[in-house]
């Protein structure tokens, strides 16, 4: 699955006042991204070892439960809770030096289960790493490895 062929909703705001993650956000299985975007809300170009990604992805996740993942996220990253390894890795390695919380938005799209989800963050995770020839920033892994019957 190609991100174009993905119904992304979003983007929205990690952190802000209003932050109403129940009303954006179901608590159902899907996939996420964190992404980095300007104050016009364009994609931040981000060098990668293969050009550039123009579309400010920082990172690509799934979820049984996107509401508390995406959560997980920001408290990790800007109130230094819950366990989140990208969340930390944002807060721990300097990333709000370049990127304000200010610009940190998600986006995501619900998957029928969490299989469903691994499935489409690894073939995500693929696609970025044929084009860029990296990960993500924030991401540890690239996404699940896929299970043998």
């Amino acid at each position: 699955m190609s991100d174009r062929q993905i119904n992304w909703k979003g983007p929205f705001l990690v952190e802000s006042e209003n932050a109403t993650y129940s009303s954006q956000l179901p608590d159902s299985p899907g996939i996420y991204r964190i992404r980095a975007l300007t104050s016009t809300q364009k994609p931040a170009s981000i060098p990668r070892c293969n050009g550039t990604d123009p579309n400010g992805i920082l990172h690509i996740g799934e979820t049984k439960y996107l509401r508390t993942r995406v959560r997980d996220f920001r408290n990790a990253a800007f109130h230094s809770g819950e366990a989140h390894a990208a969340g930390w890795e944002f807060c721990d390695s300097g990333f709000t030096s370049q990127f304000s919380k200010e610009m940190i938005y998600y986006d995501f799209a619900e998957r029928e289960s969490k299989e469903a989800a691994e499935e489409c963050e690894r073939a995500l995770h693929e696609e970025y790493r044929k084009r860029f020839h990296d990960k993500p920033p924030l991401d540890a892994n690239r996404g699940k490895k896929e299970r043998k019957p």
